[in-house]
């Protein structure tokens, strides 16, 4: 998965929400971790700072 490709697998679902259309659990990581980069990047470019809170357990991990 190259840089931004996590925009090409979302796709609008309603209103309010999308979803993203992935193919396998690695294709689900990548999204997530494309997805993160992303967000943290904005927020920094636009606030000048990113905080993120994680759960524990597994789901973490991966990324």
């Amino acid at each position: 998965m190259t840089q931004l490709d996590w925009q090409e697998k979302v796709r609008n679902y309603d209103k309010r929400r999308d979803v993203a259309v992935l193919e396998d659990q690695a294709d689900a990581i990548a999204y997530a971790i494309e997805h993160f980069i992303a967000c943290a990047a904005e927020a920094i470019q636009t606030r000048g700072r990113f905080c993120v809170a994680l759960s524990g357990g597994s789901t973490p991990k991966a990324i």
